[in-house]
Order: structure tokens, then sequence, then C-alpha cells
């Protein structure tokens, strides 16, 4: 039975259980984490809605981030002017606003979890891709795409 406890213990994420003891209280109570987010009073799912948008804005700005560094570089190997740079920098989230309304319709038709895979995949080209691009036109459809 020792043996048994251990591998239980193993099994579960150690959680302190505060809702069921008093304050005074020391002990520990071993809670597998669905058990922890059940007591809390929500499914695993409306964790991920509730931290679904923070991961997005992070590969956002991670993106912001990167093409700064890009377009200063693409700026200088291919001359580019002003204008070009901004209208490479905006593509992006032109389409991007584009392409979540007609996606969403989409999605609700077709099913999100197919619509989604689809997109990153194409996504995830297009990103491949912009990193092969020779002239500014070719640039603009892959961002327009990863948009």
């Amino acid at each position: 039975t020792v043996m048994e406890l251990k591998s239980k213990e193993s099994e579960k994420t150690r959680l302190t259980a505060t809702a069921n003891t008093p304050a005074t209280s020391t002990s520990t109570e071993f809670v597998t984490v669905g058990e922890a987010i059940e007591r809390v009073g929500c499914g695993f799912g409306t964790i991920l809605y509730a931290l679904g948008p923070y991961g997005v804005m992070i590969t956002v700005g991670a993106e912001i981030s990167v093409m700064t560094i890009v377009s200063l570089m693409v700026r200088c190997e291919w001359e580019m002017s002003t204008f070009s740079m901004s209208v490479l920098q905006v593509t992006g989230m032109a389409f991007s606003s584009i392409f979540s309304i007609c996606f969403s319709n989409l999605g609700d038709t077709l099913g999100r979890r197919p619509v989604l895979i689809v997109t990153t995949l194409v996504a995830m080209l297009a990103g491949v891709l912009s990193g092969m691009c020779t002239q500014l036109w070719q640039l603009l459809i892959c961002r327009a795409v990863i948009g």
C-alpha cells in the first residue's frame, strides 16, 4: 500500500487545497490539475479561451519586432522608398483584418478546426517563402497571405 500511495502522489500534481481547509490548517491535499480547475468552477476550455488572446498578442508583438529589423535590411538591400516600406508593413495588418472576416464565416460553415489547420499551414508556407523573395511584389504577396 505504500507503493500505491507513492504512485498516486507521483501521478498527481501537488496543489494545496485551501478551498475546503481552514486558514490555520497545515495539511495539504493532492489533487490533479483537472480537479483543481473543477474546484475553481470552470473547465479547461475556459482556461484556454482566457489565455489564448495573450498568446496571439505575444506572436503579433514578435512579428512586429522581427519585421522592424527585416524591413530595415530589405530597405537597404532593395533601395526602397519610405512609402514602399510603409506599404510593406501595413499589408500584413490590413489583410489580417480582411481575412479574419472571410475565414470566420468559413469556419462557421466548415468547422473551426479544419479552417484553423489550413490557414496555419498556408501562413507557415508563406512565411518560409517570404524569406526567399527577391522582389518587392513577391514579398507583398507573402505578407498579405501571412496576414
